[in-house]
This record gives structure tokens, C-alpha cells and sequence, in this order.
């Protein structure tokens, strides 16, 4: 309580409060579009400027949104996006309104059991360099396709000829954009090489881990009329193999130390984007295949753990708009048709001491999970807005949604009024929305490996209820939200404990019938001090079930941002921009550590098999200042030589709980303390 009101007082004596304008705009480029007031009621924008410049973003688009109200992230190491407290599975990503796979490299970072998951990763393999917009959508304005939200993402489109490099890293980056047909058509070409691959490929010894990615991407715009077409085609590859260094008998052995990890992911994305004045369409196919192998030596036997993801979708998104008078009308579909391959063997594989190639016999599969099935959904949606007058308008959004599954329609809804004028915007919404479950819950099992097998197939789609208020006047505003999501573990066997130890873990940390209700306030604003601007946002947050107050694990209670970012001109040619971010919120909550199973099965699993109760706790709080300096010369060339540093202080805050076997023990691992990235941007 303390805490809560001391951040109360600061947000209150410094009249700062975050978002009716976002500061962290700055013209880098030529005619390049300011990023102006980035969040609005049901949706947040972020445009080039923000990669240019926020700090810490690393080019990522995940990254910028944790300064947000409602948004935090789950580890330092990797991207997932979590919202009012949901995990990142609950999000989806799509590009011009058409779902896509993950486009995260390197989706394993950062996880318990370094299992690849289901939305987030290491770094986006659609680089800050070449996305034009990130739209996150928490409302019916936008495509509908995850409880948590839609990051929809858009490729920018090239304004003049030029080459750009950039030196980081992060990666080694080379584009190239082209202005085609006076200015009708225009290519966009970019191609990025992970930095530390690279070192590794000419020989520089960096460990015994060697982590890799790289990523291309191409798109083509025509113009014609008023209609534009774009033909977009990304591809990624990552990778990240250690060797074991150490014995199982080494007296300063890790688990790590001792085995061979080898990961390897491939994926690919491809849209036709048509755009009009009264519609928009969008056919996409996007694809991630995912494998991961563990091996080791354990008690004079070799032992290996597997992990197999193969996400295939095509996606369709269709906007049609009419006005009519004081009436707008849209309809909107979207629809997708899914091959998933999922297997997780999640005990050891167990048999004798032998050189490759491996026996396919002799194993043992004490639990799995195991998923591959053709599938598919659709949202078909109508979308009705009624202008009162000039300063108010009402709004009814209506949706369907079926899935091969539950081969049922289950009715949708959004109802929406707000009141605006040049200084004041107020909006509330309700409605109710549902998202497949997701193939690792739907195929988790605890029996034997068998093909075909599995318990929780037929799970009903995931539904929600929400409601919103939001208020902003001039540069200070206020958010509520208060959701209820119904039977979020429902039917799950009371045995599948294990599934806590996934990326993709249940809303709840106790599996059993339950709902569970999620209630968010944020107050955020703006003060402009001479030339610098300062923002700050303050977000509450709990969560209940059943009426009860059990935990669920991304409650993270409170969180408070303030930034800073100030730019000095020493002349035409030559500036200067500082933007700092401070960030402190609770800890996230953990269930306790099943130490016999975790011993028996060389992975960690969570919670107690033998009670129906859980034990939960809370791992201490986390703070991260955050630092970015970007120096800018024009000239014939135009240089950009920026200094960005991830945790200033070196805070080491806590990760999570995990199960070492070889030290018998639990561990706590820390997050990513201080990293500073030097990079070098021209543009010839």
C-alpha cells in the first residue's frame, strides 16, 4: 500500500502522466511522418520514428509497447507481449490484417525449460528498419484474432532512392530502396545477418554457445487510381547450439555444462495487400518449423529430450466500409486455415550408452504432448458507428466466431460510445470475444506416446468478457478495463501439472474449473519542460478467481514508466537526441517447484502432484532504467551513430525458479543485466 502511494504522490506532483502525444518521435529521415499520439482508446500506433529512436528497442517491435498502460514483458530475454496480465499466447500477430505464424527468432529464449513458444522469441524477424506501422488492437476497430490483442504490422514504403547500412549488434543490415514509375510503384529490399553469427563464422571464439539468425525480406507497391497492391515475401532461419563442456561427476557442473543443445527454426511469410478508398483485402500464408534436441550423458547412459513445432497458416482479412450520411458501415472477415504440428516429449528418453545414429527403440515416455491436425476459423463481423452530432458517436460491433472444434457459432459483441472535442475524448466499450486454445493445451496428454492420442482435443474456445472505460484531457488520461474470462483451465486432467512448465502455460497456475476476472486502471500524461519531454504512466492491476484472490502468474500488481527525451540542434546538419525510460513494476508470481518430479524427469515442473493446492509466491520487484543517445550528421551521406543500453544500473532482477539436476537443487536465474548496443546507421 505504501508502494501504491508513493507512485500516486510522484504521478500527482509532477502533472507528467503518460500518452496524450508520444515524445519519442523524431524526424530521422527526410519527409519522414512524426509519430504523434501514439496510443488511443482501443488501439496503440507506433510508426518508424519509434524504432529510431525509444530506447532499448533494439529494432523490435514487442519491445516498444512495454512503456504502454496495461503492457509488461515476461523476461528481458525475449519479446512476448503481455497485456492486463494475460500470457503471450493470448496475443496473435498478422501483418495488413491477415494472421501470420510467430515471426519471432529464436523462440525459446528466455523460457524455464528453453522450449520453443508460441508468440514470442529472442528478436522479430521483421526488423525496425523495414516496418512502416505496428498497430496493437485491443478492440473491435481492428482485425480480431487473439483475447489479448493484435499486432498488426505493415512494411513502410520507400520516398526516395538509397542504400542504407547498419552496423550493430544486433545484426549487420543492408536495404535498399527504390522509387519506381514517378513515384507509383516503389521496392523495398533488406537483408539482416545476426553480428555474433558472424563473428563466429570468421573464427572468434565466443563460448560454448554459438546463437545465429538472419532474415530477408522484399516488398513491391503499385499504385493505380486510388488502389495500391503490395506483394511482401520475408524469410527467417535462426539458430543456437551449445556443447557440453563438462561431466555429470565435475564438481563445478551446471545441468547446461553437460549437454549438447541443438535448435533450429525456418520461417516464412507471403501477402498480397490490396488497398482501396471503401476496402482493403489481404491473402497471406505464413509458415515456422521448429526443432529442438537435447542430449546428454547421464549415470553412464545417453538420454535426450525433444521438442517439434510446425505452424502452416493461411489467413484471409477483408475491411469493406460504406458511408452513408451520419451512418459508416463495415464489414470484415477474417478467416484462417490451420496445419499444426506440435510434440513436446516432456520426461527423458531412456536407453543405453551408444554411438549414432540413435536406436529408434528402447524409449521410454513417461508424458508428451502431441498435436497435428487440419483445422480452421472464421470471424465474419459487422461494424455500425452513428455520429450523433460532430462530437459524439455511438458504436455497435457484432461478430461470429466458429472453428472446426467446437462446430458451433458462438455470437460475439462490441458496444461502444464516445464524446469528443479539441481537448477531450472519452470512450467506453464492452463486448465479448473467444480464441481457439492453443495446440500445445489442446494436445497434452500424460500417457505413453502414441500417435493420435490425445485428452484435451475438443476443448471449447476460450471465452471473454470485457469492458472499458477511457477518458483523455489535453495531455493527461486515465484507462479502466475489467475482463472476465470463463473456464480458462476447464476440463484439463487434475494430472497435467506439467503443462505449467510450457511457455504457453494456462491463465492460471492451478488447473481446475475456473473463471477468472482481471481489472486494470492506468492514469498517463504528458508535461513538456522547455525542450524536454517527460511521460509517465501508472498502471494497477489484479486478478481473481471465483471470488477468490488466487494468483494468476502475470499479475504483476503495479507498474510505473516515466521518459525523458530531449533534442539538441548544433546546427542544419548536426543533433543530438538522449531518450531515457524508467520502468519499475512487482514481481510476477511462480507456483513452487515439484522437486521430486523435476529430479526424476530433468526438466522443472511446477506445483505439487499430490495436492490439489498450489503454492504460489511472488519473486521480487523489477526496475530497468534504459538509455539511448543518437547522433545525427547530414551530409551527402546521412549518418545515425547511436549508443542504446538495456538496464543501465545492471539491476539483476529475477527470471524464475528452475531445477538444476546436476547441482540437485533450485535455482533462481536473473534477467539480462546491463547490454549496451553500438550501432552505425548510413544512408547513401
Amino acid at each position: 500500500m505504501l508502494l501504491r502511494t508513493v507512485y500516486l504522490f510522484l504521478f500527482l506532483l509532477q502533472s507528467s502522466l503518460f500518452f496524450g502525444q508520444d515524445t519519442t518521435s523524431v524526424e530521422l529521415l527526410p519527409v519522414e511522418i512524426r509519430a504523434e499520439r501514439a496510443y488511443a482508446s482501443e488501439k496503440i500506433s507506433l510508426s518508424r520514428s519509434h524504432f529510431l529512436s525509444a530506447p532499448a528497442s533494439f529494432d523490435d517491435p514487442s519491445r516498444l509497447l512495454m512503456k504502454y498502460p496495461g503492457f509488461s514483458v515476461s523476461n528481458d530475454q525475449n519479446n512476448a507481449i503481455i497485456y492486463d496480465g494475460l500470457p503471450s499466447h493470448y496475443s496473435t500477430w498478422s501483418l495488413y490484417g491477415a494472421q501470420i505464424a510467430n515471426p519471432n527468432h529464436l523462440s525459446n529464449a528466455g523460457t524455464a525449460n528453453d522450449r520453443p513458444s508460441r508468440s514470442s522469441g529472442g528478436v522479430n524477424m521483421f526488423s525496425g528498419q523495414v516496418i512502416g506501422e505496428l498497430d496493437y488492437h485491443t478492440g473491435s476497430s481492428g482485425p480480431a484474432h487473439g483475447i489479448g490483442g493484435v499486432a498488426d504490422m505493415s512494411i513502410r514504403t520507400p520516398f526516395q532512392n538509397s542504400i542504407t547500412a547498419n552496423l550493430s549488434l544486433i545484426g549487420l543490415e543492408a536495404g535498399i530502396d527504390r522509387v519506381l514509375d514517378d513515384g507509383k510503384s516503389s521496392l523495398l529490399a533488406n537483408y539482416r545477418y545476426s553480428t555474433v553469427g558472424l563473428l563466429d563464422r570468421i573464427g572468434v571464439e565466443l563460448g560454448d554457445e554459438i546463437i545465429n539468425y538472419q532474415d530477408a525480406i522484399i516488398n513491391f507497391k503499385k499504385k493505380w487510381s486510388d488502389k495500391e497492391i503490395s506483394v511482401v515475401a520475408i524469410y527467417g532461419k535462426s539458430s543456437n547450439d551449445h556443447t557440453a563442456t563438462k561431466l555429470q561427476s565435475d564438481d563445478d557442473a551446471i545441468f547446461k555444462d553437460i549437454q549438447d543443445i541443438n535448435y533450429g527454426a525456418y520461417n516464412l511469410t507471403s501477402a498480397i495487400h490490396l488497398k482501396a478508398a471503401s476496402y482493403q483485402l489481404t491473402l497471406a500464408y505464413s509458415s515456422r518449423d521448429e526443432n529442438k534436441s537435447n542430449r546428454y550423458e547421464w549415470n553412464d547412459k545417453l538420454e535426450r529430450s525433444t521438442s517439434n513445432v510446425s505452424d502452416k497458416i493461411i489467413s484471409l482479412y477483408l475491411l469493406s466500409k460504406v458511408m452513408t450520411g451520419k451512418f459508416r458501415l463495415q464489414f470484415k472477415l477474417n478467416g484462417s486455415f490451420y496445419n499444426q504440428w506440435v510434440r513436446y516429449i516432456n520426461s527423458r528418453d531412456r536407453i543405453e550408452f551408444l554411438p549414432s545414429p540413435w536406436p529408434e527403440n528402447g524409449s521410454i515416455h513417461e508424458r508428451s504432448i502431441f498435436f497435428n491436425e487440419n483445422y480452421y476459423d472464421l470471424r465474419p463481423s459487422m461494424v455500425v458507428n452513428y455520429s450523433l452530432n460532430s462530437n459524439h458517436k455511438l458504436e455497435l460491433a457484432s461478430q461470429l466466431y466458429y472453428n472446426s472444434f467446437n462446430s458451433k457459432m458462438i455470437p460475439l459483441f462490441d458496444f461502444s460510445y464516445e464524446s469528443t472535442n479539441t481537448t477531450w475524448v472519452n470512450r467506453i466499450s464492452f463486448g465479448k470475444n473467444a480464441q481457439m486454445q492453443s495446440p500445445e493445451i489442446l494436445g497434452a496428454n500424460n500417457t505413453d506416446f502414441t500417435i493420435g492420442s490425445s485428452t484435451n482435443r475438443f476443448l471449447p474456445a476460450l471465452e471473454s468478457y470485457y469492458g472499458s472505460l477511457y477518458s483523455n484531457y489535453k495531455n493527461i488520461g486515465v484507462r479502466m478495463s475489467i475482463r472476465k474470462l470463463l473456464d480458462v483451465t476447464g476440463n484439463f486432467r487434475n494430472d497435467l501439472m506439467s503443462l505449467n512448465d510450457l511457455s504457453v502455460i494456462p491463465i492460471e497456475i492451478k488447473n481446475q474449473f475456473s473463471d477468472v476476472i482481471i481489472g486494470s486502471a492506468s492514469v498517463f500524461g504528458k508535461l513538456n519542460i522547455g525542450e524536454y519531454n517527460v511521460n509517465s504512466t501508472l498502471t494497477i492491476m489484479d486478478a481473481m478467481s471465483n471470488g477468490d484472490y488466487k494468483q494468476i502468474p502475470y499479475n504483476y500488481g503495479q507498474k510505473w514508466n516515466i521518459s525523458v527525451d530531449k533534442k539538441f540542434i548544433f546546427n542544419e546538419k548536426k543533433s543530438l537526441r538522449i531518450s531515457m525510460l524508467y520502468t519499475i513494476r512487482n514481481g510476477y508470481y511462480q507456483d513452487v517447484i515439484n522437486e521430486e518430479e523435476s529430479r526424476d524427469q530433468h526438466i522443472t515442473v511446477y506445483g505439487s502432484l499430490a495436492s490439489e493446492e498450489s503454492n504460489v509466491f511472488r519473486l521480487s520487484n523489477y526496475s530497468r532504467l534504459d538509455l539511448r543517445l543518437s547522433y545525427i550528421k547530414k551530409g551527402k551521406w546521412k549518418n545515425v551513430i547511436s549508443l542504446d543500453i538495456q538496464n543501465v544500473l545492471n539491476r539483476q532482477n529475477d527470471a524464475y525458479y528452475y531445477f538444476d539436476p546436476v547441482l540437485d537443487e533450485t535455482v533462481l536465474q536473473k534477467q539480462l543485466g546491463l547490454i549496451p548496443i553500438l550501432s552505425w546507421r548510413v544512408v547513401f
